[in-house]
């Protein structure tokens, strides 16, 4: 009866075969590509980098992947009509604290243009940016006109969403206030209405993993299909009149689509 329930199974084509961290899949401004990141052949999970899977009928498969860099190896962002990655990262020596503040490094944020497929260009060229120091910010996200990147921070034992204006790196703190009730313990993704006015949230209160719709314009914040189940990765559609994202209410995660207007949630895997 179980499986009647489910209905006929649709089966996918797996891209990767190797590497057991596949996360943050992206379709490539063209389309043309996959990118994700992976720890590929590597044996431990924290030696990630960006992968890029090659669509094209042209490209044999056994070389349709290919490392992009190293450098990205969590959550990121891609603007389309730029070209530009977000990301974040421990690497910069700006972002250690003062002694008398712990010294450690801190995650910030960092832009840089998508990895050229041209084989003639200058390596040594350099084309990122710093974007935040010693803000210990994770969980980029484009807003659509560039200008403007929401992102979680990590402040004592919550994380809170904020939005960063990459011109002048200054950053706001939006949601939440101080409230013990309205803490997040943890931000895992983020994603950006193609209107621009809300911001889609995936983290967890006390409790589990849920999806928080934040209104930049109201400033009020909606629990999307508050459930005792496991809901993750949003991802708007192209004319944000509905939002996918993974969800375990059958006992497995499929992705499930929910539209705004007509309130209607539909299971599609």
């Amino acid at each position: 009866k179980q499986l009647e329930s489910i209905g006929p199974q649709v089966y996918g084509k797996k891209i990767n075969k190797d590497g057991f961290h596949n996360y943050f899949p992206r379709w490539s401004p063209d389309e043309k590509k996959i990118f994700f990141t992976s720890n590929e052949k590597r044996e431990y999970s924290f030696f990630k980098g960006l992968f890029s899977y090659d669509l094209t009928d042209t490209v044999k498969e056994e070389e349709k992947i290919k490392l992009q860099t190293t450098v990205v190896r969590d959550f990121y962002s891609i603007h389309d009509s730029s070209g530009l990655i977000a990301f974040s990262s421990f690497k910069s020596r700006k972002s250690t604290l003062k002694p008398k503040d712990g010294g450690i490094r801190t995650k910030d944020i960092f832009v840089d243009t998508l990895p050229r497929e041209k084989k003639f260009h200058n390596p040594f060229k350099k084309t990122e940016r710093q974007i935040s120091e010693r803000k210990s910010l994770f969980t980029p996200a484009f807003s659509p006109s560039g200008d403007l990147l929401a992102c979680s921070q990590h402040d004592k034992d919550n994380y809170y969403l904020c939005i960063v204006d990459t011109t002048t790196k200054v950053v706001r703190r939006v949601y939440p206030d101080n409230t013990p009730s309205a803490a997040m313990k943890n931000i895992y993704a983020i994603d950006w209405s193609p209107d621009g006015r809300h911001i889609a949230v995936n983290y967890i209160d006390r409790d589990n993993r849920k999806i928080g719709i934040y209104d930049t314009l109201t400033r009020d914040f909606l629990v999307l299909c508050d459930t005792r189940h496991d809901e993750r990765d949003p991802r708007y559609s192209h004319d944000g009149k509905s939002i996918y994202f993974s969800s375990d209410r059958t006992g497995i995660y499929n992705i499930y689509r929910y539209e705004f207007e007509t309130k209607k949630l539909s299971q599609i895997t």
